[in-house]
């Protein structure tokens, strides 16, 4: 088992998850855009011609169920590894380190922090609980 891999499957997740909002936000605007665009050439009294602007509110409608399913994946990934974390983990601090690395997601600096450690010890420590995981996941 590859403790480091599985920890990291929300990360992956939430990973993906910015990845459909920024292009969520990209057809946005797109719309936005197109619909300004459209009213300038057409004046106030004329149709905008709805194609445009409903491709990009469909592709909008589509990215946004895929996002709520990966929300949804996202919760269940964070379920599992913070299962897995209390499964093989037993020192609170080992706890919180990973937790703060593989579920919320923050950098060695910010863990040593939080911790009040330095942040060579915080990465020592990150490798011994990975091996500590390896081992009783044998």
């Amino acid at each position: 088992m590859d403790p480091r891999g599985y920890l990291r499957q929300a990360q992956r997740v939430r990973e993906l998850i910015q990845a459909k909002q920024e292009r969520i936000e990209r057809w946005r605007l797109l719309a936005e855009s197109t619909t300004i665009t459209l009213r300038e050439k057409l004046g106030s009294g004329g149709q905008l011609p709805s194609s445009l602007v409903e491709n990009c509110v469909c592709n909008i409608v589509d990215l946004s169920q895929e996002l709520a399913e990966e929300i949804e994946a996202l919760a269940e990934a964070e379920r599992a590894v913070a299962a897995a974390i209390r499964e093989f983990v037993d020192d609170a601090t080992d706890r919180t380190l990973l937790e703060l690395r593989y579920l919320n997601g923050l950098k060695w600096e910010e863990i040593a922090d939080r911790l009040d450690l330095t942040v060579r010890w915080v990465m020592s420590l990150h490798k011994n609980v990975l091996e500590e995981i390896a081992r009783k996941a044998l």
